[in-house]
């Protein structure tokens, strides 16, 4: 997913259209502000995961185009094709996704040399 729907090896594991599909917003202005609540902000939805669209606004060293989830219980996935790159992080503590999952993810980014 990072690599666009394409293998270390070159081979086409997913169509570029599925990979554009999935990462296209769709929420639109009216459903968006739903969406952008505590640990969403700056993000919209696209197909089955959140988008990275304005780091800024999120306070995030996440990359626009960046895309994933974060679960209930402290996992997460990112797949993030400006840097070619995945994450995958997963505990197993309720509730403290809206305080840990934004710092978690600048602390990894942080490590990157520009």
């Amino acid at each position: 997913l990072a690599n666009g729907g394409v293998g270390k090896n070159g081979a086409r594991i997913l169509a570029s259209a599925s990979v554009k599909l999935l990462t296209s917003p769709s929420l639109g202005k009216e459903l968006l502000p739903f969406f952008e609540y505590s640990h969403n902000v700056g993000y919209d939805y696209g197909l089955g995961v959140r988008v990275m669209r304005d780091p800024a606004k999120a306070g995030s060293l996440v990359p626009s185009g960046a895309f994933g989830w974060d679960g209930k219980k402290m996992c997460l996935t990112i797949s993030d094709p400006v840097n070619r790159i995945a994450i995958f992080h997963a505990e197993s503590v309720d509730g403290m996704n809206s305080i840990v999952i934004p710092r978690l993810t600048n602390v990894i980014y942080s490590c990157f040399d520009d």
